[in-house]
């Protein structure tokens, strides 16, 4: 678990990376892509930095994927009517994560950045600051309704909670290749709608 100034996107997609490098005693979760943290802030939003594919879980159970079709009525990160397969729940070695089962997400149902509370983001994971009057959003380990990344209620920056994250399998910061982090693109590349394209003068 984390507090809320973990320093940023780019922060968390890095922790994603090591946890998954050093899940199964060191030998890693396998793959060939990058990890990213499920998290928006204000100029990316967490559904443009995943690609829409199948997603599971680390034991084999099927989540859901970025989208679905209207027909089908389960598995969509981003239809706050169309609850995920399994809820998160596990650990990068499979195991039931210990503690809160709060994750930090700043993202609602709809996979975007929620501006319906006052510090959504904590200062785009920057800051502890708490108070009355100052929420963040975040999710749920333990539900996969709408509420695994918009929970509701009145959270603080002030707690350390968890991420979730999940593998993007081509390499990110390239062109046409999710952004790693808020602004992590390569050389002559801008991060726009959390993917890497050519900047324009």
């Amino acid at each position: 678990m984390y507090p809320a100034d973990f320093g940023g996107i780019a922060a968390a997609d890095a922790i994603c990376r090591e946890k998954a490098a050093s899940a199964n005693n060191g030998e890693g979760l396998g793959g060939l892509g990058t990890w990213v943290a499920w998290l928006s802030m204000d100029t990316i939003d967490a559904r443009d930095r995943i690609l829409d594919i199948p997603y599971y879980r680390v034991d084999g159970e099927l989540v859901g994927r970025k989208f679905v079709d209207a027909a089908e009525t389960r598995g969509s990160f981003t239809d706050c009517d169309k609850d995920l397969f399994e809820a998160m729940q596990l650990d990068q070695n499979g195991n039931v994560a210990p503690g809160t089962d709060n994750v930090w997400t700043g993202t609602d149902c709809t996979g975007v950045r929620d501006t319906a509370v006052s510090a959504g983001t904590c200062e785009n994971w920057t800051s502890m600051v708490s108070g009355p009057g100052i929420r963040v959003t975040v999710g749920t380990l333990n539900n996969g309704n709408a509420s695994w990344t918009d929970r509701k209620g009145a959270f603080s920056c002030g707690q350390d909670y968890h991420f979730d994250c999940f593998e993007v399998p081509i390499a990110c910061g390239t062109a046409g290749a999710p952004c790693c982090g808020a602004a992590g693109c390569d050389n002559g590349l801008t991060c726009e709608s959390g993917d890497c394209v050519a900047a324009i003068d």
